[in-house]
C-alpha cells in the first residue's frame, strides 16, 4: 500500500523542466529511498542558473525623476520621465513619447498608464542587451 503511494506521488515529479533526462528515480518500478526527480542534479543546476529577481519597489523608487522606458503588453512603447508611482505601481510619466513598432508617433505629454498594461519597465539610459555575434571556431 505504502509503495503505491509512493509510485503516484513520484509520477506528479516526472521531468519536473523541459528538457531534463527522465530520472530513474521517477521509475514506479524502483523502491527504495530514492528522492523523486525533482531534485536531481538538472533541477539543482537549473536552479542556480536562474536570474535573481530584483524587488520591484526599490526599483521604481530609484528610476523616479529619472527618463524610463515603458513596454505596454499591447506592444507600445513609451518614453519620458517617471514622475510618480502609487502602490498598486501605477505610472505617471512626464515629457512622453509614444513609439509603435519603433516609430515614434509622436509627443503625448503626462501620461497615466495602469499597472496592469504594462509589460516591462527599464531605465531609458540602459541600452537592451545585445545578442553576441557569431564567431567561426577554429577546428583543432
Amino acid at each position: 500500500m505504502l509503495s503505491e503511494q509512493n509510485c503516484d506521488r513520484r509520477r506528479l515529479f516526472k521531468n519536473p523542466l523541459p528538457g531534463a533526462p527522465a530520472d530513474s528515480s521517477t521509475d514506479c518500478r524502483r523502491t527504495g529511498t530514492r528522492l523523486p526527480a525533482i531534485y536531481s542534479p538538472a533541477f539543482k543546476l537549473a536552479a542556480v542558473m536562474s536570474f535573481v529577481p530584483i524587488n520591484p519597489k526599490p526599483f521604481l523608487a530609484d528610476l523616479n525623476g529619472k527618463p524610463v522606458i515603458v513596454k505596454l503588453k499591447w506592444g507600445m512603447e513609451y518614453k519620458g520621465i517617471l514622475v510618480a508611482v502609487d502602490g498598486y505601481m501605477n505610472l505617471k510619466l512626464q515629457d512622453t513619447e509614444e513609439y509603435i513598432d519603433g516609430v515614434n508617433t509622436g509627443a503625448l505629454g503626462e501620461v497615466l498608464i495602469r499597472c496592469n498594461n504594462v509589460l516591462y519597465l527599464r531605465g531609458a539610459d540602459t541600452a537592451p542587451a545585445e545578442p553576441a555575434e557569431d564567431v567561426a571556431m577554429d577546428e583543432a
